[in-house]
């Protein structure tokens, strides 16, 4: 690992310069890789990714604590689920053949989750857009019964929840809850498929009841990679909840995995500069797993609270063999515009939340420093 701590970091508008100009650059190897891909027969893909956003609807300061409004008003405020959809509806309508994913935690860490549980993450992720994602551990802390309708409203808005190593099957509480082991999206003719799995720890460190099993990752993923396999599907992305070091072991152990999107122990990955200063890279990104057969596997996560969008630009020959990448998560700062439809949809849960934060819970005549 690189030593960063003695680098000199570039101050914030050459960090948004930066960002700008790598935007610049991955629309311009977008293109042109495109127009490659279609002489040769090779096939692109850009994914967009999030993992741990933990609840942080709004925007928040630069360490995933309150914006308050001096921070606010010198536009020192990051994030928020708001400038990622904007984010992705612009890279989208610029960049064909784009997937954007979750890698789970979506629930938990702010008191937008403690007053109003699954239906503020429920009214706010169907908005999104998002194609796929993974569940979470914590989104198992409230049990089933707060879990279950957050799942029937993402089926609902056509977000597909994939869970290769859980079993849903003896819970009724589930009975109308669609998690499906794996889901292939097929995109001008290249069958992608999808595999999705939780940390098996889940079981004994979240509240998921007893009905609710968790299976070894692994195990679960080459049990159902032949399924995949035998549909014609030539590339298998991951998504899981499992931690960067348990992600580099399953993208190593499973050959057939090409992309591993994570999440879990909120690992900022970061290739070049250009980067926050308080964010320190931990590895490359994306990280590469070379296999002993000569195969690779590309495993990314965003780090956490909404405060960057992954981006991964793959290119795949025809037997869906990675043979090109790049990409680098986007800072999302206050250059970033806010969509208007999430901040819509927010309003009326941050109008009672500010109410609900006046309220006096009790009093004492001890002196608290």
């Amino acid at each position: 690992k690189k030593d960063t701590s003695g680098e000199t970091r570039e101050p914030t508008g050459a960090i948004i310069m930066h960002n700008l100009k790598y935007e610049a650059i991955c629309l311009i190897l977008a293109t042109l890789m495109s127009i490659i891909s279609c002489e040769s027969g090779d096939f692109n893909l850009t994914i967009l990714h999030t993992n741990d956003i933990h609840a942080h609807l709004e925007e928040s300061n630069k360490f995933g604590g309150r914006c308050f409004e001096e921070d606010k008003n010198q536009s020192k405020c990051v994030g928020g689920v708001a400038r990622i959809v904007h984010k992705v509806k612009e890279i989208r309508n610029e960049t064909p053949n784009t997937l954007f994913v979750n890698a789970g935690d979506f629930f938990q860490g702010t008191p937008y989750y403690t007053l109003f549980k699954q239906s503020v993450i429920s009214a706010i992720m169907s908005l999104m857009g998002y194609d796929y994602a993974c569940l979470g551990n914590h989104e198992f802390d409230d049990g089933p019964a707060n879990l279950a309708p957050f799942l029937e409203k993402m089926n609902e808005s056509n977000v597909t929840f994939v869970g290769t190593n859980t079993n849903f099957s003896e819970e009724p509480l589930f009975a109308n809850c669609n998690l499906v082991t794996s889901a292939i999206k097929e995109i001008d003719g290249t069958k992608i498929g999808i595999l999705g799995a939780v940390i098996p720890s889940t079981q004994y460190g979240s509240s998921p009841g007893p009905n609710v099993q968790f299976y070894n990752e692994i195990v679960s993923f080459k049990k159902e990679v032949p399924k995949l396999v035998s549909d014609n599907v030539s590339i298998v992305i991951a998504i899981t909840h499992s931690g960067f070091d348990r992600e580099k072991e399953i993208a190593e152990q499973v050959k057939e995995i090409d992309i591993l999107v994570g999440g879990h122990t909120n690992t900022f990955l970061y290739t070049g500069q250009g980067y926050p200063k308080e964010n320190v890279p931990e590895g490359p990104y994306p990280y590469v797993v070379n296999r002993t057969d000569g195969s690779r596997a590309l495993v990314v996560q965003d780090f956490c609270f909404g405060k960057f969008l992954g981006r991964l630009d793959v290119t795949f020959n025809s037997s869906g063999d990675v043979i090109w990448w790049g990409g680098n998560p986007i800072f999302l700062n206050a250059s970033t515009p806010e969509d208007k439809d999430i901040t819509t949809a927010l309003e009326p849960f941050k109008t009672n939340l500010t109410e609900r934060m006046k309220e006096v819970v009790g009093s004492t005549r001890v002196l608290m420093e």
